[in-house]
């Protein structure tokens, strides 16, 4: 088991749809032009999205802010300092902070249209100091 999908599951107050399906992943890595980090991955064959001690992590939804395709592209489209393989995970919805993900599993924070600053090498480590 992924150490952030664990992580998940001991939360108390863990919310999340259904899992996807490979195929569904596959054609998000296509419309996103990218492929998502193990860990997300994982993630989102497990719970598809979830929320849980005040996070809201971007997956499959219909909510286009939860979406991880839709709200990647809008929020790309907002700031020109997004790199293509960075893709979001969660909107803190505080202050313009932005949560993204690369390929390689890291972790950035972008503040309104600034540039990313990686803040931890994986989900797990960033969920784990959440503070």
């Amino acid at each position: 088991m992924n150490s952030f999908t664990k992580q998940l599951k001991e939360q108390p107050d863990l919310y999340f749809l259904n899992p996807t399906s490979e195929e569904e992943v596959k054609n998000a890595e296509e419309e996103l032009g990218l492929r998502f980090a193990k860990d997300y991955k994982q993630y989102l064959l497990e719970f598809g999205l979830a929320s849980a001690d005040g996070h809201e992590f971007t997956g499959f939804a219909k909510s286009p802010r939860l979406n991880v395709i839709q709200a990647t592209k809008a929020l790309r489209g907002e700031n020109i300092n997004i790199p293509s393989d960075l893709y979001l995970v969660e909107d803190l919805q505080i202050d313009s902070i932005l949560i993204w993900q690369s390929s390689s599993g890291d972790i950035y924070q972008t503040v309104r249209n600034g540039n990313p600053e990686k803040i931890a090498g994986s989900l797990a480590e960033y969920f784990e100091n959440r503070g």
